[in-house]
């Protein structure tokens, strides 16, 4: 009769008798149930989270550089609630404000993308407020 495939009973001299050591006796087994064992790790080595850094562009148009800039200046002071968990940099390309969202926190992403989308509307309100901003240079009769 053949010996079985994993090892189970064996005694020839590979393992003790309470089946410690050897290749393919109880401890193997105890050893693959705590995680251990083909390559795996440290026990949780598979349950720890993978840091994954997300990343969001936006870029908001405006009717002009000028209107984009008066933006920027009026959002720029406002500090992320988080400065240690997000990354965010503010600037102007054109006629654009562009603002650049980094975080590992996809939660803390979204709260502070769902914040500036906040703020952004109060100072697109003001421009349309006091109507079409002309840069102080324009000549005359000229907008932005």
């Amino acid at each position: 009769m053949q010996a079985p495939v994993d090892g189970a009973g064996d005694r020839g001299g590979r393992g003790d008798r309470d089946g410690r050591g050897g290749r393919g006796g109880r401890g193997a087994v105890g050893r693959a149930a705590h995680g251990r064992g083909r390559g795996r790790g440290p026990p949780g080595a598979a349950r720890r989270p993978r840091i994954h850094v997300h990343e969001f562009t936006l870029r908001v148009p405006f009717l002009s550089a000028w209107e984009a800039e008066i933006a920027y200046q009026a959002l720029a002071p406002y500090e992320e609630p988080h400065p240690h968990a997000i990354h965010k940099e503010l600037f102007v390309h054109g006629s654009f404000l562009v603002v650049r969202w980094i975080a590992e926190d996809l939660r803390l992403l979204q709260l502070s993308f769902t914040v500036f989308l906040d703020q952004l509307s109060h100072v697109v309100r003001s421009i349309l407020h006091f109507g079409r901003l002309i840069h102080p240079a324009s000549p005359p009769g000229i907008g932005g």
